[in-house]
């Protein structure tokens, strides 16, 4: 993973309007020189406590911002206004997400899943790698990929249905 920035950034949250998400904003000239601009897939550490593989949303203003799950807010005791030193690199796999093994089989071994699953845009094969990756047991984590595959490809509304 090749190193694009280090800085330091303060706790944010938008107005509960906007989604009232945690934020941590980064300045446009900072995005400027990544890869593929604001399209560019990022690994960020938080204080070198918390490594996390994500994307830039627009601020509005200009500027960008990396969404914080209100679970790391917890783990990492932060409150907002709080500063926390970010180690931005490019994420350099494939899809933002390690595939889990036993998903990389099953895709390997069935043609037809394996084609339905590459017809998915990026984000949506995300979504679906997120949705089974906390499961232990991996006969429920087959399962699960295949209903949510199967949702992921039934049209709805003339486009591929939502996860």
């Amino acid at each position: 993973m090749n190193f694009l920035a280090s800085l330091e950034s303060v706790l944010n949250q938008l107005p509960k309007e906007k989604g009232g998400y945690y934020f941590f904003s980064i300045e446009s000239e900072i995005v400027s020189r990544f890869p593929n601009g604001k399209e560019t897939r990022l690994c960020v550490s938080f204080n070198n406590r918390l490594r996390l593989y994500c994307g830039l949303n627009h601020l509005g203003d200009g500027n960008y911002y990396i969404i914080f799950a209100t679970r790391y807010v917890k783990s990492l005791k932060l409150k907002i206004g709080d500063p926390v030193h970010l180690e931005i690199r490019e994420d350099s796999s494939p899809l933002g997400v390690e595939i889990p093994p036993l998903i990389e089989v099953f895709l390997k071994s069935d043609r037809k899943a394996s084609k339905n699953f590459d017809s998915l845009t990026d984000g949506k094969k995300r979504s679906l790698i997120h949705g089974v990756n906390k499961l232990k047991s991996p006969e429920k984590m087959l399962e699960k990929f295949q209903k949510l595959l199967a949702i992921a490809i039934t049209p709805k509304n003339g486009r591929k249905g939502a996860l």
